[in-house]
């Protein structure tokens, strides 16, 4: 069983996806969620819900990995990355999660937000990727309110943000041109002592370009480490559309 694990797992490395599926005649669990896993990673999903499709042939159970694994490699195709959450017994967050980051690529923003509500009704208790996940697509889609009050709620779920959690928080602030939201939260990241990147900085100040804030956008310019051309840039245009060209 160790050895052909490690064949799989060698063939997945090498993307050899064929040799990974003819080493697995009658073998079991996880040599099987390595391959799919592996079909995943070279785009043939079709050749992972068939390996799926053979465990319950077999009269084996998917476990949470093997779950994770044929979703992951359905994430293109986020229908049937649901049809496959629906059909899984006892989904941990960790498949949850995995259906939810498919919804989200997708752009289905209320597809994860309900998953979220399923996953609370269900007795599943999101954890920290749930709550990046589900604020990262309502930040893509410029659902600001969403995004903030999805945040107030890490309190309330006992989730320890980080600085995805306020980056994306920030972001659907940036788009929903909600300066003071994006401002506080940039302070509240950094009174707690969470380091703040360069796409949370720029997303701040381009946040503060577009209320026409150029010195709160210079001051935060001054505090980025390592600021790059889109930082430059949007302090610059703050302080172009204010006329502040001295600045």
């Amino acid at each position: 069983e160790i050895t052909r694990s490690a064949a799989v797992s060698a063939c997945q490395t090498g993307q050899q996806w064929q040799l990974a599926l003819n080493s697995l005649e009658g073998t079991e669990t996880k040599p099987l969620s390595t391959a799919i896993s592996s079909c995943g990673k070279d785009g043939r999903w079709q050749h992972a819900l068939g390996l799926l499709g053979s465990m319950s042939i077999a009269g084996t159970s998917p476990n949470a990995f093997t779950c994770c694994a044929a979703i992951n490699a359905c994430k293109s195709r986020w229908r049937l990355a649901l049809r496959l959450l629906h059909g899984a017994r006892a989904p941990d967050a960790a498949v949850c999660n995995a259906v939810m980051s498919a919804c989200a690529e997708a752009g289905q923003w209320q597809k994860a937000l309900h998953l979220l509500e399923q996953m609370e009704s269900g007795g599943t208790h999101p954890d920290r990727i749930t709550l990046n996940t589900a604020i990262s697509s309502c930040a893509t889609a410029a659902q600001w309110l969403t995004a903030l009050t999805l945040f107030r709620r890490t309190h309330d779920l006992s989730v320890l943000g980080n600085a995805i959690t306020y980056g994306a928080t920030i972001s659907a602030c940036e788009k929903g041109k909600q300066w003071q939201a994006a401002l506080q939260l940039f302070f509240d990241m950094k009174q707690a002592r969470i380091a703040s990147d360069t796409i949370t900085c720029s997303a701040t100040i381009s946040a503060c370009e577009k209320a026409g804030r150029w010195q709160d956008a210079l001051s935060l310019l001054v505090e980025t480490r390592l600021p790059n051309q889109i930082t430059f840039n949007a302090a610059i245009s703050a302080c172009e559309k204010a006329g502040q060209w001295q600045a």
